[in-house]
C-alpha cells in the first residue's frame, strides 16, 4: 500500500479532526470512532507513526499522546466487544427499538398475566394421572411458543 492510497484511506479520520480539533476533550471520541479504520491500517502492516505523520503534518498532537488515545480505545473495545465506535451504532439502536416495540405491540401483557395464574407453582404428585396431566401440560406450552415464534 503506498502513501496515496493510505492517504485516501485516512481521510474521513484526518477530515473529522481538522473539523473539530478545537473543541477540548473531542479527540478521544474522534479516535474511538474511526478506531477499526485505524486499526485496519495497523492490521495491513502500516506504522502508528506512519498514520500519525499522515493525520497530524503540523504535529499538532505529540506521537506519544496519538499511541495513549489508541491504546484507550482498543482498551475500551476489548472490555466491551459488543460496543461499535462508529456511526452505525444510532442506526442499531434505533432497529433495536423498532423491533422491541413491534415484539411489545405483538403481544397482550394481561395474557401473559393469565398465563401464569393457570401454572401451578410446584406439582409434586406421582401418580400416573397427574404426569399424563403435567406431559399434556408441557406440549401444550411448547406448541404456544412455537406459535409465538411463527408469528414473528
Amino acid at each position: 500500500m503506498n502513501k496515496s492510497e493510505l492517504e485516501s484511506m485516512l481521510t474521513p479520520l484526518k477530515k473529522d479532526l481538522e473539523e473539530r480539533i478545537n473543541f477540548r476533550g473531542i479527540l478521544q471520541s474522534i479516535i474511538n470512532k474511526h478506531f477499526p479504520l485505524i486499526n485496519d491500517c495497523m492490521n495491513k502492516g502500516i506504522s502508528l507513526s506512519l498514520i500519525h505523520s499522515i493525520i497530524f503534518p503540523k504535529n499538532d498532537v505529540s506521537y506519544s499522546h496519538l499511541r495513549n488515545l489508541f491504546y484507550r480505545a482498543k482498551n475500551k473495545l476489548s472490555k466491551n466487544p459488543n460496543h461499535i465506535f462508529n456511526n452505525q451504532e444510532e442506526e442499531r439502536k434505533e432497529e433495536l427499538q423498532a423491533n422491541n416495540e413491534t415484539q411489545n405491540n405483538s403481544v397482550n401483557v394481561f395474557s401473559f398475566l393469565a398465563k401464569k395464574e393457570e401454572t401451578p407453582i410446584h406439582d409434586n404428585r406421582s401418580d400416573p394421572k397427574a404426569v399424563d396431566e403435567r406431559v399434556k401440560q408441557l406440549l401444550m406450552r411448547k406448541k404456544q411458543k412455537e406459535a409465538l415464534n411463527e408469528n414473528k
